[in-house]
This record gives C-alpha cells, structure tokens and sequence, in this order.
C-alpha cells in the first residue's frame, strides 16, 4: 500500500513538474513573440525618423541654395532666374510646412522611444504573466496612436529583425525591388 502512494506522489510531483515546464515555456514563447515585435516596430520608427529627418535637412538646403541664388539673380539683374528660384523656393518651403517633416520625424522618434522603454521592461523585470499582459497592452497603446503602416517598410524591418534574431534566410519575406525603392512612400 505505501507502495502505490510513493508511485501516486512521484506521478503527481512529475505532472506538476510537466505542467511547471509547459507554463514557463509558454511565458518564454510570448516574450520572445514581444521582443520580435518591439524590435520590429523601433527598427520600422527609425527608419521613418530618418526618411523625414533627410526630407527636413533637403528642403533646408534648397532653401538656402535657392534663397541665395535668387538674391543673387537679382543682384546681377536677371529677374527671370531670380522670379523662378523664388517660385521653387517658395514651393519647397510650402511643402515642408504642409507636411511638416520635422514634426514628423519627432513623431517617430517618439514612437521608438517607447517601444524601447517597454523592451527594457522585458529585459529588467522579471518574466511574469502579469509583465507580458502589462507590456503587451502598452504596444496596443502606443500602435493606436501611430499613422497607418507602410508594409513595403515593414515587410523590410521584420526581415532585419529576423535576421538580428538568427532565423535562416528562408524564412525571409521577399521584397522585390519597387516595393523596396517606394518603401517610404506607400
């Protein structure tokens, strides 16, 4: 009779142990899942705080260049030149403050940020259940504010994630050539 309940305590200690394993196992799983699409969306946030960063610094230039080159234009008389510099210059300022390209690169600077503050959560706390729910509701959080996805851009950030993760190039997403040259437009 002792016997069977040494059996009958080892099998339970054993399912216990089994059941123990699976749960951590199933924690480990979803914070890999997060940590992917943290990495993910701060590699996509930089990539476009860098595209609006470049159009920022661009129409500055052509605006100097051209505020410059039409001071000068008229300085030797050629009102033509002057009047189309003017025109263009006019245009490029007009452009950067409709769409307003620092804004937005801030805006995206943002974003990152705070998926790099819920990263370091997963990497400082320890993992519980209750992290993993926390963190997961602040990335739903912050995507509720963030403009509409490029998925070109997208696609490309996830396949440099994956390659920073160590999946095998099969695994990839194919990105053909156009859709890599448009990345930042749709």
């Amino acid at each position: 009779m002792c016997e069977k309940t040494v059996h009958r305590q080892a099998a339970q200690a054993e399912e216990i142990t089994n059941q123990a394993t699976n749960e951590n196992e199933a924690l480990l799983d979803r914070e890999y899942a997060l940590n992917f699409n943290l990495g993910r969306s701060i590699r996509y946030h930089k990539a476009r705080q860098h595209f609006f960063d470049l159009l920022d610094k661009f129409t500055n230039v052509i605006s100097i260049v051209f505020g410059s080159g039409s001071v000068f234009a008229l300085s030797q008389q050629n009102t033509n030149l002057a009047m189309w510099l003017g025109l263009t210059l006019t245009v490029l300022s007009a452009l950067a403050l409709v769409f307003g390209f620092a804004a937005k690169a801030r805006d995206h600077f943002d974003f990152s940020k705070q998926y790099a503050v819920q990263e370091r959560r997963l990497i400082k706390e320890p993992l519980t259940e209750y992290l993993l729910d926390s963190v997961a509701d602040e990335i739903r959080a912050i995507e509720s504010n963030e403009p509409n996805v490029l998925r070109a851009l997208n696609d490309l950030c996830w396949n440099d994630e994956a390659e920073a993760q160590g999946l095998p190039k099969e695994e990839l997403i194919k990105v053909n050539w156009c859709r890599r040259l448009f990345r930042h437009l749709f």
